[in-house]
């Protein structure tokens, strides 16, 4: 959720054309490795893929290396 926060700020949209909760919420449970990973999920079609994904498989690796 802080990421689409940041993102959102950023680029001065709403959080959920970032992503919606529920895809947010198969971010936390499938913790994709990859865009490929990424791609599987609802709510992720290519140009999210391409502009937004990058900072949540940063945030989902900087997670899964610290448990």
């Amino acid at each position: 959720v802080e990421v689409r926060k940041k993102l959102s700020d950023k680029l001065t949209i709403a959080p959920v054309s970032i992503f919606s909760d529920y895809t947010l919420e198969e971010f936390a449970k499938r913790k994709p490795a990859s865009k490929q990973d990424m791609i599987n999920i609802d709510g992720v079609g290519s140009y999210k893929l391409k502009h937004y994904c990058p900072a949540f498989l940063e945030t989902i690796q900087n997670y899964k290396a610290k448990v």
